[in-house]
């Protein structure tokens, strides 16, 4: 799993659970609903500047927005053309499923609710993603048109309240199940890889890692038609100037924009101009490598991409013999842990992968397959999945490292989501093995779950845990 995806998700997770359960809009069943949501927003942006986080301006533009939009579905209801339960199941089915544990600024959402008003979550989207709307901005101030015909390919695409209403046309290119799944429900085509033809607009939002960017902006031009164009856009901090240069030496003459701290920069396909050899070379960059004497494949991007994780070996050194069963390992990443598992624990019959990159998830079925006598005796699942909204099926054993990283910060949250949702899925007497760096704390989110819980191991920094599921 790629830890700048996870941290990039978790700050925007972060917006989005607030703007969701705390500025979501109170229903128009009573006139004064309308300034009941204005000071709900309030309310929270206050919240969000105690805690040290930016509540930005875009989340009450779209809540607020969202008044409109749900007092038509109040509407609506008392015309009968929807039931209450069914309404109440959006809620229900959506962003608060498997999350309600994760923040307290929820409390807030359940107090507005106990004010008497009905509450519905806020679009996804209204999360302030401030490359995102770097990367519109050549449009917005008339630099560039969009397409007459519309064909546009999205790389590690994001949805936001700044796309277009054609959006949900696009072809839109997002691994990462998360964000996939926010396209989605934003009515936008998320597909892990986008197919073959070629766009008149390539949209891109190059990660950090140097390679895996230079190999996005290569194959950006590679799918784009003559004559077209290639808009990308990254944070400041993250190496935008680095990646405007890249994208100069593919494609020649390139423009830029800079706002919100950060740069949007577009060439246009000219044959004549673009260096045909360059992009070829890159395109591959961060394709799929050997690392560990050749034993895994891995790839630029992903998590400790080019070594075996030092968490995840501790882990499965301290892996008892006796596990048997169904099991899971969630946030399988390429499957290094897994592959232990299976080598270690001869009564293990069956396996589900949970991994929310498929770039990383599609290594783990050739690593499983090459690393492990028994892959082909032992059923197999491999599940593009947000752990943190929870598993879909019941397990014995549960074996995890998860991540655990906001940026460069700790987001223990994260974590804490991932317990939960191995609570939940697991039988009774199932057991969770965990490993986490020591400092974290995720001792109250164990105890909440199992009845059981010791630390079998703190090595270099990491601690092994093992917790027991009550019986039935």
């Amino acid at each position: 799993m790629c830890g700048e995806q996870w941290g990039n998700y978790r700050r925007e997770r972060g917006y989005r659970l607030a703007a969701e359960q705390a500025l979501v809009v109170a229903v128009a069943s009573r006139p004064g609903a309308g300034l009941a949501a204005f000071i709900a927003t309030i309310a929270v942006m206050l919240l969000g500047h105690h805690l040290g986080t930016a509540v930005l301006p875009g989340w009450s533009r779209g809540c607020l927005g969202e008044c409109e939009t749900v007092a038509q579905h109040r509407s609506d209801h008392q015309h009968g053309s929807q039931e209450p339960d069914e309404a109440r199941s959006h809620w229900s089915e959506g962003t608060m499923h498997g999350e309600s544990d994760i923040t307290p600024i929820c409390r807030i959402g359940a107090l507005i609710e106990i004010m008497g008003f009905r509450l519905r979550p806020a679009p996804p989207s209204i999360a302030e993603d401030a490359a995102l709307s770097t990367l519109l901005l050549p449009f917005a101030s008339g630099a560039l048109q969009w397409p007459a015909g519309n064909r546009v390919l999205f790389l590690r695409a994001r949805a936001g309240s700044d796309l277009p209403v054609t959006a949900t046309e696009w072809v839109c290119e997002q691994s990462f199940r998360p964000y996939a799944d926010a396209l989605e429900r934003a009515g936008l085509r998320a597909l892990p890889a986008a197919g073959e033809g070629t766009f008149d607009l390539v949209l891109a939002l190059p990660p950090r890692q140097r390679e895996e960017s230079r190999a996005l902006l290569a194959r950006a031009l590679q799918r784009v038609a003559p004559g077209g164009i290639v808009v990308a856009s990254l944070l400041n901090t993250e190496g935008a100037r680095s990646a405007e240069s890249d994208l100069a030496s593919l494609a020649g003459q390139v423009h830029s924009l800079s706002k919100n701290k950060c740069r949007a920069f577009w060439a246009a396909a000219d044959a004549a101009k673009m260096d045909a050899a360059r992009i070829s070379e890159w395109a591959v960059l961060d394709a799929p490598r050997p690392i560990a004497d050749g034993r895994f494949l891995s790839r630029p991007g992903l998590f400790a991409w080019d070594r075996i994780d030092a968490a995840s070996a501790l882990l499965a050194s301290c892996l008892p013999a006796d596990l048997s069963g169904r099991g899971a390992d969630l946030g399988a990443g390429t499957g290094y842990l897994s592959a232990e598992l299976l080598a270690r624990c001869p009564g293990v019959v069956s396996l589900d992968l949970y991994e929310a990159e498929a770039r990383a998830l599609d290594l783990a079925r050739l690593n499983l397959a090459g690393n492990s006598a028994r892959a082909k005796s032992v059923e197999l699942a491999y599940h593009w999945h947000d752990v943190t909204r929870g598993l879909p099926t019941r397990h014995d054993f549960i074996v995890s490292n998860p991540p655990f990283h906001l940026g460069r910060a700790d987001q223990p949250d994260l974590g804490r989501a991932f317990i939960a949702s191995a609570a939940a899925a697991l039988k009774p007497r199932g057991s969770l093995w965990l490993v986490a760096n020591r400092h974290l704390p995720y001792e109250a989110a164990l105890a909440q779950g199992f009845t059981s819980v010791r630390t079998i191991k703190e090595q270099d920094g990491f601690k092994v845990i093992e917790a027991i599921k009550a019986d039935a």
